[in-house]
């Protein structure tokens, strides 16, 4: 009776665990619509209860010291990476009295939840079977959420500036990157299921995609359109039809225009001061070139401290302080650019060259064991993590997705479903 008792508990509580990491996915992006400034805090905190509760599972100790065992390569180099990172940040040059030291120290923190979250998420896939249908529902749910709330916003403001409603640095941005994730994994679960023409797949993917023609997401809809090539791609690999598929992006890419222009007319009808869309072609040489001058000055900046680099937060802390000038952006925007645009650049600014190897080493490694396991048809549902990082990375190049907390919440859980070889029921 106290055996019955007792593994009664431990089922439930195994449910409880379950039903978090769910609400987890779909409450994350969700975060970022009330003063989004706010949101990686919100979304740290969510990560700390979720690596609170893995503590409390059957097992947990017995089941951590198996997966190291099994994974001694991965953990050196993680464990590696923890140091250099933690040495980038004793020594980087912002100083208590320099105004961003508690940037430099908030980042740090950040990336050290960001880090075990990452281990403890690993640790709960590798053996715990998801259920597929909850979780691709959650990601539908908070995506429509998402949209719905933004276009919402835009009734009840008249005049406002809708796009900087959600986003990070009041740009934007911000909303791209979230959709980005939102697509990506959309785009996985199509092509895992989409044989046929479903309508309601298309008017889904259409509202997602109306959005981003708003913001005038250049960067997310280029990503956008590589993974569904991408996943074209992989259908004709594994020998599978992908007409169907292709009509859906064809037909809803074409219908996220139709409704972008439904949108945009509702709005006018309520206001006259209505805030015109962001065009997707703004080919502008000063685009162009401010990307090159905060490359060159990243660049730049490796010179003198290669190895470790500056430290969490650096790009913008350095500035701040005078420390690095990029030619003419004060002038120019009368801001700092708060990051480099560029992940890679990114890394080598904040952790060096060190810091950037090991961690490039561990993604590179990490997806072509997704992408292998793809084309052998042992596991098909790694196409939506997969594709979701492609996604993001491919984004990351020229903007920020590796930097915003939804985003890399989505790569984390992403690159730890890759590494667990997650099962789905």
């Amino acid at each position: 009776m106290r055996k019955n008792i007792k593994s009664l508990k431990l089922k439930n509580y195994d449910i409880i665990l379950e039903n978090y990491f769910y609400f987890f996915i779909l409450i994350t992006p969700i975060l970022t619509i009330y003063d989004d400034t706010q949101a990686v805090i919100r979304v740290l905190v969510l990560q700390i209860i979720f690596i609170s509760m893995l503590f409390f599972k059957k097992d947990f100790i017995k089941l951590t010291k198996q997966l190291f065992n099994n994974n001694k390569v991965t953990v050196i180099i993680l464990a590696i990476f923890l140091i250099s990172t933690t040495i980038s940040f004793i020594i980087s040059p912002a100083k208590v009295e320099h105004w961003g030291f508690n940037f430099v120290r908030q980042r740090y923190l950040e990336l050290i939840v960001y880090f075990f979250f990452f281990i403890f998420i690993f640790i709960y896939l590798s053996k715990t079977i998801i259920n597929f249908n909850k979780f691709i529902t959650v990601i539908i749910c908070s995506s429509l959420i998402f949209v719905n709330f933004v276009y919402i916003q835009g009734f009840f403001k008249s005049g406002s500036e809708i796009y900087k409603l959600l986003s990070l640095y009041s740009e934007i941005r911000g909303p791209g990157l979230v959709l980005t994730s939102f697509v990506s994994c959309f785009v996985g679960y199509l092509t895992l299921s989409n044989n046929n023409i479903n309508y309601k797949d298309i008017l889904i993917l259409s509202l997602l995609l109306s959005l981003v023609y708003y913001f005038g997401g250049r960067g997310n809809l280029l990503s956008i359109f590589i993974i569904c090539v991408l996943s074209m791609i992989y259908k004709k690999i594994i020998n599978q039809k992908y007409y169907s598929l292709f009509l859906t992006f064809l037909i809803s890419f074409g219908l996220a225009w139709i409704i972008l222009k439904t949108i945009v007319f509702l709005y006018s009808l309520g206001t006259d001061n209505i805030q015109g869309t962001y065009s997707l072609i703004r080919i502008e040489k000063k685009d162009f070139y401010d990307r090159i001058e905060i490359w060159i000055a990243s660049f730049n900046l490796l010179k003198d401290s290669l190895l470790f680099g500056y430290g969490p937060n650096a790009f913008l802390v350095l500035q701040s302080n005078n420390l690095l000038t990029i030619d003419g952006w004060w002038i120019k925007s009368n801001m700092f650019p708060t990051h480099t645009h560029n992940f890679i650049f990114q890394f080598l600014v904040e952790w060096g060259l060190i810091g950037t190897l090991l961690i490039l080493f561990l993604m590179t490694k990490n997806m072509l064991k997704g992408i292998i396991i793809l084309i052998k048809k042992q596991n098909k549902y790694l196409i939506i993590p997969v594709l979701n990082v492609l996604a993001l990375t491919a984004h990351g190049l020229v903007d920020g997705t590796y930097i915003h907390p939804v985003t890399v919440t989505f790569l984390l859980i992403s690159n730890a479903m890759i590494a667990a070889n997650v099962k789905f029921k």
